[in-house]
């Protein structure tokens, strides 16, 4: 029992500990729609939006990108 214990602790903070990366994550959204004539553009009206999340994990000491993946957002 007491050994699961040490163990569960240890591999809840074996994550915690990985200094060596950023996770990025990047709510992207996109929105389509006119702006009447003659108006600014805080008069613009969206008819459209798609939305995507990006995950990135960036290596800190190089700034290579070691994984990424794109998820579009249905609600």
């Amino acid at each position: 029992m007491k050994a699961e214990r040490i163990s569960a602790i240890t591999r809840a903070l074996a994550d915690v500990g990985t200094t060596r990366t950023w996770n990025v994550m990047i709510d992207l959204v996109a929105q389509s729609g006119k702006v009447p004539p003659g108006s600014q553009l805080e008069d613009f009206r969206a008819t459209s939006e798609s939305r995507w999340w990006v995950f990135v994990s960036i290596d800190r000491f190089t700034g290579k990108i070691l994984a990424h993946s794109v998820e579009r957002v249905v609600e």
